[in-house]
Formats: C-alpha cells, sequence, structure tokens
C-alpha cells in the first residue's frame, strides 16, 4: 500500500490534495516541520483544520512534539510519527501516548542498529530512503537494509518514505515493509489518482 505524503505551507493546498485524493485513499500522511530538527518549515499543526473525510498521519519533524499534543487530540490522527534523533525521544514518546499508534522515526543518516531497544514503547519504525526536510530527492538503497534489519528483529509496523516512486516499489515492497509514503510521484504528475493506480497495482 502507497499513501500519499502531503508537505505544504498553504492551508487551501493541504486541502486541495486531501480532496484529489480521499476517493482513492484511506489515508494521507501529513509532514509536520517547525523548523526545530528541520531547516524546512511546513503549514503549522495550529492551522490544520480538523479532517473527516480521510484517516491521518501525522509526521512530525520537530524537536518536542508533545507541545502539540492539543492539536494532536483535535485532529484525532490514526498514527502519529516522531523521529529518534530528537534529544528527549523517550519521554516524548510517554508524553504523547493517546489512542492513535506511534512510530519512530529513522532519518537517513542514523544508525539503525541501536534502534532496536524502542521496540517495546513504540508501535513501529518510519525509514526515511531521503534526508529529512525537502521533497523530491533520489531514494537511497540503504534504507532497505534498515528495513530487512528491523524486519528480523519484530514483527511490528514498518513503513518506509522518501523518494518512492513506480520505478522502486516492487524493491521496497518486498523488503518486507507495511507500506510506503509517497509525495512527488503522485502530486507531481499530471493525474494524481492515476499516479498512486500505479505504484499501488506494481505492488
Amino acid at each position: 500500500m502507497v499513501i500519499p505524503a502531503i508537505l505544504t505551507t498553504k492551508k487551501s493546498e493541504l486541502l486541495e490534495e486531501i480532496s484529489i485524493v480521499r476517493d482513492i485513499s484511506k489515508t494521507v500522511h501529513i509532514d509536520i516541520m517547525d523548523g526545530t530538527l528541520t531547516k524546512e518549515k511546513t503549514l503549522s499543526i495550529k492551522k490544520i483544520p480538523n479532517i473527516k473525510t480521510v484517516n491521518i498521519e501525522l509526521h512530525l519533524m520537530v524537536n518536542t512534539p508533545s507541545l502539540y499534543m492539543d492539536d494532536i487530540v483535535r485532529l484525532k490522527p490514526q498514527t502519529i510519527i516522531i523521529h529518534v534523533e530528537i534529544p528527549d525521544f523517550e519521554n516524548e514518546v510517554i508524553k504523547l501516548k493517546g489512542d492513535w499508534k506511534i512510530l519512530a522515526g529513522i532519518d537517513l543518516k542514523t544508525n539503525v542498529y541501536n534502534q532496536q531497544k524502542y521496540t517495546s514503547i513504540v508501535d513501529g519504525f518510519l525509514i526515511m530512503a531521503v534526508e529529512i526536510g525537502r521533497s523530491g530527492q533520489l531514494f537511497d538503497k540503504d534504507a532497505l537494509d534498515k528495513v530487512t534489519f528491523l524486519r528480523k528483529e519484530l514483527a511490528k509496523t514498518i513503513a518506509i518514505d522518501g523518494g518512492v516512486n513506480s520505478n522502486n516499489i516492487k524493491m521496497i515492497m518486498d523488503s518486507g515493509v507495511s507500506y510506503a509514503v509517497s509525495h512527488s510521484s503522485i502530486y507531481k504528475t499530471k493525474d494524481v489518482k492515476d499516479a498512486i493506480a500505479t505504484l499501488n497495482s506494481v505492488l
């Protein structure tokens, strides 16, 4: 399964991109950056309206995700993703426990072999195949080795994000991931619905 990712600074664009995919994707992945974990910023989570047409997962690329707890509760996500690279990861996970799954995000250059210690406190992992912050980067195959390692260690959710396209989706899914996340290969095409259908047809 491929989930469309939304990376924007504009509320209108967020709503438009959700409206385009809501009939063909039950879930959308919304990237949130506040300029602390990454240089880049997106639309503030506080400006995201309540969304009822699709399930959402929130990818919180921020140093202190618990600061946004009120908005997380308001948005009722299916999943939230917080990064192991943040200063106080374990305490942030504890603070963010709620009616949603929590995945540990692992950036491209982060050593995955030290992360299995978190398997008891999270519901799975999201492996980045690009460096967090920018869309349109090329897929790094080293991410697949991380998936293979984690899949041997646990049977929980493992997702992959970044650089996903029709040329590598089969290889990605064959590695054992639960699902993949894609932005550019969906929204930067002439026909978004066809792009999603094409990605899922390769599986």
